[in-house]
């Protein structure tokens, strides 16, 4: 019983190379962002979504963000979840966390 205990770890080189594998790759493309004309949900994907997640209004309910013709709506970031409305105010009640309006605030795109 005298012999020696095989080393485990792997060796530096290996080390590397898993850890290259496991690398993200960078995001390519930028995905167009929609906005819920109802309750000012912003989803960043190819299309609208089907329903909105929050109110339930239907895709035809989405229109591009920012709107076409320069009109700036103000975005609103819950501090709590990290919502991101875009509306005038902020919503009284976040439709996630359910944290007060006093939890929001202003957030650029």
């Amino acid at each position: 019983m005298g012999g020696q205990v095989p080393e485990r770890r792997p060796d530096p080189e290996e080390l590397e190379r898993r850890r290259e594998a496991t690398k993200k790759p960078a995001p390519t493309a930028v995905l167009p962002v929609w906005r819920c004309r109802v309750c000012g949900y912003l989803a960043a994907r190819e299309k609208p979504p089907r329903e909105c997640p929050v109110c339930k209004a239907a895709a035809d309910r989405f229109e591009p963000f920012p709107p076409p013709g320069g009109e700036r709506v103000p975005v609103w970031r819950c501090r709590v979840c990290g919502y991101l409305a875009a509306r005038e105010k902020p919503p009284r009640e976040c439709p996630v966390c359910k944290a007060a309006a006093d939890r929001f605030e202003p957030f650029s795109l």
